[in-house]
Order: structure tokens, then C-alpha cells, then sequence
């Protein structure tokens, strides 16, 4: 029999608070600088401006670093028994956060489906992007010893392979 196989990566919806905050930041290096180049040329010295610059190239790097760091995607990889699921931060550091076989799955639904009514207390892992448009699937499954609720946005291709493996234990989408 062939092997199983699905691949989804999923680019979670990024803040808006985030991006206002290192908006606010470099407007703060920008005023920074414009201020000491003004002090500058009123008292014809340079002191000021050079003594700014090491200031803005530490404020820029740090908020460059943290900006940077905060584009993260998940990617879904589902081969025959075993799905896992990494994140993926700035395109090129990659972290295994779950490692889930399918034998361990309780129930696969989509997020709202009555049957997760009894599962609602469970803690929640959100591997999902938050995008409206995308359909979010609750996964029951125990991680780390723990019974955990692990929220995914499975491709069709994905749903299909998970179909043939959880049988019953996955209630398909109603729309």
C-alpha cells in the first residue's frame, strides 16, 4: 500500500498591536535622530549627532531583531501514521512542536461541532492561522503525557489522508 502523505503551511495572521508597536518605535528613532541633528546645527557641533547615532543603531537593530522574529509560520507534515507539526520562525529556523500518531487521536473536528461540546475545558495548542476564510479543526489527542485540544487548518488533501486513518474518530465538515 502507498504511504500517506499532506504537507500545509499555514502563516498565522500577524497582530496589528505588534506592528503599531515597532511603528511607534522607529518614529521614536526617527525623532530621536531629526532632534539631535537640530541640536546639531543650532550650536554648530556635531557632539549630539554622534553621540545619537550608537543609541538609534542599537534601537533599530533590536527592533529589527524582534520584528523579524515574530513572522512565524506552521507547517503540517502527515505521513501514513504520524503527523507533525513545526514552527517556523523568519523562513529559516525550524522547531518540532508536536509529534502526534494518529493511534493517540480521540476525535478530529471542525472547531463548533457539537461532539467537542465535552472536550471544552481540555488545554488548547492554536497551530492555526486565525484567518476567517479557513476552516479550523479541533484535534483530542494526548501530548506529553496530557490530553490536549490541538487546533490545525488541515488542507483537503490532509483531511482526506486523515480520513483513511481516524475513520469514525473524525467528524467532517458541515459546510
Amino acid at each position: 500500500m502507498d504511504s500517506l502523505y499532506a504537507e500545509v503551511v499555514v502563516k498565522p495572521k500577524q497582530p496589528i498591536i505588534r506592528n503599531i508597536i515597532v511603528g511607534l518605535i522607529y518614529a521614536f528613532a526617527l525623532f530621536v535622530f531629526l532632534t539631535a541633528c537640530k541640536q546639531s546645527f543650532q550650536n554648530a557641533t556635531f557632539a549630539v549627532l554622534l553621540c545619537s547615532i550608537p543609541f538609534l543603531i542599537v534601537v533599530m537593530a533590536l527592533n529589527t531583531y524582534f520584528y523579524r522574529r515574530g513572522k512565524i509560520e506552521y507547517e503540517y507534515l502527515y505521513c501514513d501514521d504520524v503527523m507533525i507539526v513545526a514552527k517556523i520562525i523568519n523562513k529559516n529556523k525550524r522547531k518540532n512542536m508536536a509529534k502526534i500518531e494518529t493511534d493517540n487521536v480521540e476525535l478530529f473536528a471542525p472547531v463548533g461541532a457539537n461532539e467537542l461540546h465535552a472536550y471544552k475545558d481540555l488545554p488548547k495548542i492554536d497551530f492555526a492561522s486565525l484567518k476567517k476564510q479557513e476552516p479550523v479543526y479541533a484535534m483530542i489527542t494526548v501530548l506529553r503525557g496530557k490530553k490536549m485540544c490541538i487546533l490545525l487548518e488541515p488542507s483537503e488533501k490532509m483531511l482526506s489522508c486523515l480520513k483513511i486513518k481516524l475513520g469514525t474518530r473524525m467528524i467532517q465538515s458541515n459546510g
